[in-house]
């Protein structure tokens, strides 16, 4: 788009504003990223176990204690985005074979604190556990029944610290005493209930910009078009009128043209709202607006064709859509000014496609109906077209190095006879394929289209580890 020329038009730097949004991450087996450690099987990966303990006991009949980790993926959430509340639920575990909830030994109350390091839910052991720190940690209160449910922990802070630093590995769940015989039970992403999969609502904001765009002489491209005068151009014309009258004693009919230059948006903006002022031309050798034989309510329609306001006539004029033209009531007095119209799909689709401008025109061309408003030539400045924008700009606040998971995705999910990997330019070498208990099913040396054969799998839950001459990650997968 072209540089703005502020030297020829006022822009009127906006309040900043604020539009509220929210999401709600609910990971299923396949999605999911979570994990038990073991201190007594401190080798033993358990990333597909279906539950998520705070647990000090006795296993038959070594002592043990149980600690879960679980990251949320934030990938949703639009650069920029500022955290304005974040709620987590975990669920009981009903009917799991660890237990529920138990104080036998005291209070099972449990830290949620922020993970400081990577971990991959498939080969993280307590051997291998990552940091975390006690910031902004939060305390969850001792259960009150064997089979309570913690909806809406407030993680806040914590969701705000991953967000910010822009590093999210997740919180872990540890018991403030880990002493036997104490625990808390949840479900994990891995549950066959999927009810009672760990659930994180985030709501958060994005800042709004708003300017007002009132174009000079010099910046302003407007005029109107008459069609007893179908080869005349009149592109400084202090009016925009959408008129049917007789001219002595000629009948004619007069539609308008304006544009406003858009450039001052980012290319990935997001438009919240687009207000359209028109006024009435004070003064005008035209006359006011009038109603003498009808409602002079008029359509304001977007241009789909080229046209210049040194040239433009009856003759050459643009074509027009009526795709989400917007009306203009019949006027309530000689001298209404037309403020706030709400042309906000228009501009969009200018936007999204081609900005030739507005047509205004009566829906009912028939003499003697008229609206009659100031054009940006109007001597008259405080009268020029004004357009009100507001945008907020949801990609390219910062520009991130993707991390090589994000690289890599494995389709459909579930799948059936094959699986797709898609790796984004990446040269895979090999990939393998375990099952949940870590054992390694299939190995393939060479991708063949893109695809990998698991007709002979068995249904189920896998674990594919996707090996490129830059690095290697692992997904989970489900075979029908």
């Amino acid at each position: 788009m072209k540089k703005i020329l502020l030297t020829f038009m006022t822009l009127f730097a906006g309040n900043l504003l604020i539009a509220s949004n929210s999401i709600t991450l609910t990971p299923d087996a396949v999605s999911g990223k979570d994990a038990m450690i073991v201190d007594y099987l401190p080798t033993n990966n358990l990333g597909t176990h279906p539950d998520l303990q705070a647990n000090a006991w006795t296993f038959s009949p070594t002592p043990g204690v149980l600690r879960s980790l679980i990251q949320f993926d934030y990938s949703s959430l639009p650069n920029g985005a500022v955290i304005t509340s974040a709620y987590l639920s975990l669920f009981e575990s009903v009917g799991s074979n660890s237990g529920d909830h138990s104080t036998t030994s005291g209070s099972n109350e449990a830290w949620l604190q922020r993970v400081t390091s990577n971990w991959d839910e498939t080969t993280v052991t307590w051997a291998k556990q990552p940091s975390n720190t006690t910031t902004n940690e939060i305390t969850l209160p001792a259960s009150t029944s064997a089979n309570q449910n913690y909806p809406n922990i407030d993680v806040t802070l914590l969701v705000q610290d991953m967000v910010s630093s822009g590093n999210n590995y997740g919180f872990m769940l540890r018991l403030v005493t880990e002493q036997h015989y104490r625990r808390l039970n949840f479900a994990s992403s891995d549950n066959s209930n999927s009810a009672l999969h760990p659930s994180l609502v985030i709501n958060y904001t994005l800042p709004i910009t708003c300017f007002t765009l009132q174009p000079d002489p010099k910046a302003g491209e407007d005029a109107i078009i008459i069609d007893i005068q179908g080869t005349s151009n009149f592109g400084t014309h202090p009016d925009l009128q959408a008129n049917a009258w007789t001219f002595s004693p000629t009948p004619g009919v007069v539609r308008s043209l304006l544009k406003f230059d858009y450039s001052a948006i980012p290319a990935n903006a997001i438009i919240d709202s687009a207000l359209l002022s028109l006024y009435e031309s004070v003064g005008s050798g035209s006359g006011d607006h009038s109603q003498q034989s009808g409602s002079n309510e008029a359509w304001v329609q977007r241009v789909t064709g080229p046209w210049s306001e040194l040239t433009v006539n009856w003759s050459t004029q643009p074509s027009t859509t009526t795709d989400n033209d917007v009306t203009l009531p019949a006027s309530t007095s000689a001298n209404e000014n037309y403020l706030d119209i709400d042309v906000k799909n228009l501009v969009e689709d200018m936007i999204n496609s081609d900005n030739y401008g507005f047509m205004i025109r009566l829906v009912t061309e028939q003499h003697y109906r008229r609206l009659n408003f100031a054009s940006s030539d109007n001597a008259n400045a405080a009268l020029h077209p004004s357009l009100k924008i507001c945008y907020n700009d949801v990609t390219g606040i910062v520009e991130n190095k993707i991390p090589f998971e994000q690289l890599i995705s494995l389709y459909p999910n579930p799948a059936n006879d094959k699986l797709f990997i898609e790796a984004n330019g990446l040269d895979v070498t090999q990939i393998n394929i375990y099952n949940t208990t870590g054992n390694l099913v299939n190995q393939i040396k060479q991708l063949q289209n893109k695809s990998v054969g698991i007709s002979e799998l068995s249904s189920g839950i896998y674990i594919a580890e996707i090996v490129s001459k830059e690095a290697s990650t692992r997904k989970k997968f489900m075979k029908m």
